[in-house]
């Protein structure tokens, strides 16, 4: 009899342990999963801002350009 109530025991332990190994493996791959999003968030923030700048050189580039222009077309 206490046998059989250990063989349960150990059944039920043995369960317990595969499910909460299962769950562990869950919020590991939710972690990995999480970081992986925020990595390709930084990323892609990064990207948006070196655009912004280039837009923003490409701007003062051009409007200097253009004084230039203005500045060789004037009479001296």
């Amino acid at each position: 009899m206490i046998d059989s109530v250990l063989a349960d025991d150990l059944d039920e332990v043995s369960e317990w342990i595969k499910q909460t190994s299962k769950y562990i493996n869950q919020l590991v791959g939710n972690q990995l999963g999480m970081e992986q999003s925020w990595s390709l968030e930084a990323a892609q923030e990064q990207e948006r801002a070196e655009q912004a700048q280039l837009q923003t050189k490409r701007g003062a580039d051009a409007g200097a350009a253009l004084e230039q222009i203005k500045d060789k077309e004037q009479p001296a």
